[in-house]
């Protein structure tokens, strides 16, 4: 299907042009009616809709359980759904999504434990608007709206990763839920990405003493055992904590790869006053890969041509490894004021360590000998320490007889990188047909030649936010933030000199057509600091640009479906954009696009019976010249996951997801992809309140394919596979 036509064949129009300068001024207006409290949207009559919705509307979820003062939102857990109710990622307030001038995409506690995901990469994949995209066994990228994510939060704390890579496999046992605000979030997270931020939310300790135990076996020998023990530790209930665990051991369809992985977590929150609680948290992450693939297969012959090894082929060598131990400490102190005010303050060290023996394959395959192949054995090792530090304090407070909130803060984080590779002297040996190589290949000295690197980098944020509610239907949230960025060092005989600053403002509008549905706009700057290297290893100068967003939102059926639709526009300059190798390292240059697009989701409970989390996304990227840009991501997607439980055997739930998406094309236009779809099936039975069985069965159509094509190197994914999870839950 041609990237110019929508799913259902309608043509996505020459008048899209006119349709993105809508979005853009209509954001604008909008938000200045809000500011000139504009009542023409006052003349909108209220429909037969709401009576309708009425009629249908369902009893509301009552979730047991009490809230815990140092937590900003209420968890996900135990609630039974596939929504929450509100949100602090957009803008730090504790708001409901629905009043939210973004689109609010949430992975609750409950979709992970219907679908065990696992991972952080099971759980995107269950996102709607977002791709996983999976460079290497140990690598991932993750884009929304067209453009890798590179703000990654936890707990609403976290600087971007402008390389927007994930090393390892991270796995959800520690997680709440995973939120995504889609678009630019300039405003909390101090530099502003069109595509989205991913909040990672911890688990927190509860009141009352529960236990969960699970054990997990599954295709290619997998096991894993999973224990989460929380509660209080007193009887005042004043020390409450809460500790998780997690191992998992597989082989996999990948040739002579496999993984371990281990997390272990621990929390203790204390009300140490009626107004003040003390959080004090420690986590670890192992993951062990053996044989994982850095590269990955070649695309295409020297003829042109599509290469087809088996799904199993893999670049590895038998010695390869690659192992990441992760170290989270952080402390939080909130202090409740009498007047409905609230100070929170964070202090978080996170320290990585990296070692691996790897082996790269480049070159092009002959497609009658295979031969064309070369070698790049390495070693590398790398610590990443890195400090963040925040401070957040917001309240209510009355302006002509109305009250509005306001939030101000600021954050700094302090990071040190150091890296270290070394280079085999067999650099450069041929390397056997990729479809009868068994990994072996023999070296003597991993440290023939070496480089490395070392590099600071400091960031400092100042913000303020306010919501101003004009009148019952309207309000408005204005903001301002100002990022600094200063970088030094060294990296691979490249300077990674830099200072950058930047004022990033904010405004959303947000008006209530009735009880039911909403409408909003939002304007948001782009200043996205990059670490990318031109042709004369210079860095790249900072992505700038605006992002618009206008859509609608539907709190449906007693507030238990959300329903939202959205149309989005960005322009940004200087996106990176990879222009070749120069010397063995890749060089970019800066391009300028314009992105834009519609979003439709539901997510929650139509009936009492059925859970889902859907989403369309429709996408055009353009380059400076007016051409198609960034090929390799699909423009339209489509993610459903749902559950149904089955009358007559209240015990039985059977369901599945479904990820569609459209056709895709390397940057260099060597291999394209067809549209193709992945279904995955579950089913789970109650025994009692206390166990539960999870069967789910992956690809259950054997749909063959390559992970991802952001580079001229792909592998295969996945082909079908299940699991079993037994868990007792006290």
């Amino acid at each position: 299907m041609s990237s110019s036509r929508c799913a259902v064949g309608a043509t996505f129009p020459s008048s899209y042009t006119l349709l993105a300068a809508v979005i853009k001024h209509g954001a604008v207006i909008l938000s200045c009616l809000a500011l000139s409290q504009n009542t023409l949207a006052q003349d909108v009559q209220q429909t037969s809709l709401k009576g309708s919705v009425e009629a249908l509307a369902l009893p509301s979820l009552e979730v047991t359980g009490r809230s815990i003062p140092g937590q900003i939102s209420s968890p996900s857990e135990n609630s039974g759904s596939y929504k929450i109710k509100r949100s602090s990622t957009a803008t730090g307030l504790s708001i409901d999504v629905k009043d939210t001038p973004q689109v609010v995409s949430t992975v609750t506690h409950e979709v992970l434990q219907d679908f065990t995901a696992t991972s952080i990469n099971d759980a995107l994949q269950l996102a709607p608007g977002v791709n996983v995209e999976k460079l290497e066994t140990d690598r991932t990228a993750y884009t929304a709206r067209g453009f890798d994510i590179i703000n990654v939060q936890v707990d609403g704390v976290g600087v971007p990763d402008a390389y927007s890579l994930i090393t390892g496999d991270v796995d959800t046992a520690i997680y709440d839920r995973i939120e995504i605000l889609k678009g630019a979030n300039g405003l909390t997270s101090g530099t502003g990405n069109p595509s989205a931020t991913i909040n990672l939310v911890r688990k927190r300790p509860t009141y009352d003493t529960q236990t969960a135990f699970g054990v997990t076996a599954g295709s290619w020998g997998k096991g894993r055992l999973d224990l989460d023990v929380s509660g209080s530790l007193n009887e005042e209930q004043t020390i409450r904590g809460r500790f998780v665990a997690a191992k998992e051991r597989a082989e996999s369809y990948l040739d002579r790869y496999a993984k371990d992985r281990l997390v272990g977590y621990g929390v203790l929150e204390a009300d140490v006053t009626e107004q003040d609680t003390v959080t004090l948290g420690f986590s670890q992450e192992r993951s062990n890969a053996d044989s994982p693939m850095w590269g990955a297969l070649p695309l295409s012959f020297t003829d042109g041509s599509s290469t087809h090894y088996d799904v199993s082929t893999s670049t590895a060598s038998d010695w390869s490894y690659w192992n990441t131990r992760k170290n989270t400490a952080f402390v939080e102190w909130q202090h409740n004021f009498e007047n409905d005010w609230r100070l929170l303050a964070t202090a978080e060290h996170t320290k990585t360590v990296e070692s691996s023996n790897l082996f790269y394959v480049y070159g092009t395959p002959d497609k009658a000998t295979g031969e064309g192949l070369f070698a790049y054995p390495s070693a590398y090792g790398s610590e990443n320490k890195k400090s963040q530090f925040a401070l957040r304090l917001s309240g209510p407070y009355s302006m002509a007889g109305r009250e509005h909130e306001l939030i101000i803060g600021a954050g700094y984080t302090s990071g040190k990188l150091d890296e270290f590779s070394g280079y085999a002297a067999e650099l450069g040996m041929a390397v056997p047909d990729l479809s009868i190589w068994d990994g072996r290949f023999d070296v003597q000295d991993f440290y023939s030649s070496t480089d490395g690197g070392a590099v600071k980098e400091n960031q400092t944020s100042v913000y303020g936010a306010t919501r101003i509610n004009l009148s019952d239907d309207l309000n408005i949230i204005a903001g301002v933030n100002h990022t600094a960025v200063r970088t030094n060092g060294m990296s691979y005989g490249a300077s990674k000199e830099r200072d950058d600053s930047d004022l990033s403002p904010y405004l959303g509008a947000i008006y209530s057509l009735n009880d039911e549905w909403n409408t909003y706009a939002s304007y948001t700057a782009i200043f996205n600091p990059q670490n990318r290297l031109d042709e004369n290893k210079k860095r790249l100068d900072p992505i700038a640009g605006k992002a618009y967003e206008v859509g609608v939102k539907g709190s449906l059926f007693d507030d238990q479906l959300l329903a939202t639709a959205a149309v989005f526009y960005a322009e940004q300059a200087n996106v990176a954009e990879r222009a070749g190798t120069i010397d063995g390292q890749a060089v970019y240059a800066g391009v300028d696009t314009i992105s834009k697009g519609v979003e439709f989701e539901l997510s929650g409970k139509p009936t009492q019976r059925i859970n889902l989390s859907a989403g369309l996304t429709l996408l055009e990227i353009e380059d400076e010249a007016g051409k198609a840009a960034r090929t390799f991501v699909p423009k339209r997607t489509l993610r459903l996951s749902g559950v149904y439980q089955i009358p007559g055997m209240e015990s039985l739930k059977v369901g599945g997801s479904v990820r569609w998406q459209s056709d895709t094309e390397n940057a260099r236009g060597t291999y394209k992809q067809d549209a193709y779809t992945l279904l995955d099936l579950m089913a789970s039975y109650e025994f009692n309140e206390e166990i539960r069985l999870i069967a789910k069965v992956n690809n259950i159509t054997n749909q063959r394919y390559v992970s991802s094509l952001h580079s001229s190197q792909g592998f295969y994914g996945a082909p079908r596979n299940g699991t079993l999870t037994l868990s007792w839950n006290f």
